[in-house]
């Protein structure tokens, strides 16, 4: 989807913001070429009614991986 964005559509920055605590999804992305850039304090309502960090992360186009 990134490389879609980036060549086909191009876009030159993407954002992302996953679960500050799904490490394995955090790890997909910064793959990818995804740069962690802060926390987003209590940005999303979880399942069990509570507030949740969420990690803003970025990529510029020049950065997506092969």
């Amino acid at each position: 989807m990134a490389r879609h964005l980036v060549v086909d559509l191009r876009h030159h920055r993407l954002e992302i913001d996953p679960a500050a605590d799904n490490e394995r999804a955090i790890r997909c992305y910064q793959k990818v070429g995804f740069r962690p850039v802060g926390i987003r304090r209590r940005s999303e309502r979880g399942a069990d009614g509570g507030w949740h960090d969420s990690l803003l992360m970025d990529m510029l186009a020049e950065e997506l991986t092969d």
